[in-house]
């Protein structure tokens, strides 16, 4: 946990493979915001991060709760900007 201020922020970084997705659900709950990383470069994942993020948004209890999609390595040679439209 990281505080500063009046603010205290939690971090989980789990990894998007279909045998995390039960611990992202089991650790989700009262989430305040959702950081969603998808990684622009490897493209054949994009419909798997697409479902895994439909998932989310439907997940009971985070009704509400904002949602941030950023891309990394974007600035990497071959970077998809494809996720700008469907996200």
């Amino acid at each position: 946990m990281l505080t500063k201020a009046n603010v205290s922020l939690t971090t989980l970084d789990i990894g998007g493979h279909h045998k995390n997705r039960e611990l992202l659900t089991a650790t989700i709950g009262g989430a305040s915001a959702i950081i969603f990383m998808v990684d622009t470069l490897d493209t054949q994942r994009f419909e798997e991060a697409a479902s895994g993020l439909h998932a989310l948004s439907v997940t009971k209890g985070l009704e509400g709760v904002p949602f941030l999609v950023p891309g990394n390595k974007i600035d990497c040679p071959g970077a998809s900007t494809w996720l700008l439209g469907v996200f």
